[in-house]
């Protein structure tokens, strides 16, 4: 081969390496929005838990001061 060829071989692998790592890099970022979502989603279920069970509280002692 050519020394042409070579560099050619050179860049076009450099492009390679580069999409690759890009798309490593898009791949653990989007797993850690999905992490990051998850850990969302769960606060919001436990603080909606603990909304419910004070509003059922709330009722419950409404209840009871009623005559």
């Amino acid at each position: 081969m050519s020394s042409r060829e070579d560099e050619v071989l050179a860049l076009r692998k450099q492009v390679l390496v580069a999409r690759a790592g890009l798309l490593r890099l898009r791949i653990r970022r989007d797993a850690g929005e999905l992490r990051e979502g998850v850990a969302f989603a769960r606060l919001a279920w436990v603080a909606g838990r603990g909304i419910a069970v004070a509003r059922l509280a709330l009722r419950a002692l409404r209840a009871f001061r009623r005559p």
